[in-house]
């Protein structure tokens, strides 16, 4: 059988107690084999490296808004922003509207395209003529337009 010991220590002048509750059951309470600190349910104290079982989560503590919101496909709430006079070629641009946003542009004239979404090229267009492009840009990622061989940024609208 293992021993138990309690030191008290040397810096407070505190009295620690430790209490049973009311009760004619009998309840087992297993220390962790591990030098740990114990969480308790009136302290504030910021977890790591822990596993929160979903079916223990307390349904209750989400209103319906916050899901309603937190759920919302991309156009519901958004609107079309005509950004073209604030967006060019060869400048990073990051999502920050805690949302997908959708992105379609057009280029005019002779011209070698590249979409980037966090870096990597979504996609590839050459062409003599006008055309656009597509896409869908993740909330908090970054995007861009890499254009060579001529022409100019025609139009470039988001919904956001």
């Amino acid at each position: 059988m293992s021993s138990v010991a309690i030191s008290g220590n040397a810096g407070g002048s505190g009295v620690f107690t430790v209490a049973s509750p009311s009760s004619s059951s009998s309840y087992t309470a297993t220390l962790p084999a591990a030098t740990t600190t114990l969480v308790g349910t009136d302290a504030t104290q910021t977890l790591t490296n822990k596993t929160i079982d979903a079916s223990q989560l307390v349904a209750a503590s989400v209103t319906t808004t916050q899901l309603a919101t937190a759920v919302q496909p991309l156009g519901v709430g958004q609107t079309w922003q005509n950004v073209t006079g604030s967006r060019a070629a060869a400048t990073t641009y990051t999502n920050s509207t805690g949302r997908p946003i959708y992105v379609t542009y057009g280029w005019a004239g002779g011209f070698y395209t590249t979409f980037l979404i966090d870096g990597v090229a979504t996609a590839n267009t050459s062409t003599a003529s006008n055309v656009g492009g597509y896409y869908v840009v993740p909330a908090g990622s970054t995007y861009r337009i890499n254009a060579s061989g001529g022409g100019s940024l025609a139009a470039w609208s988001e919904l956001r």
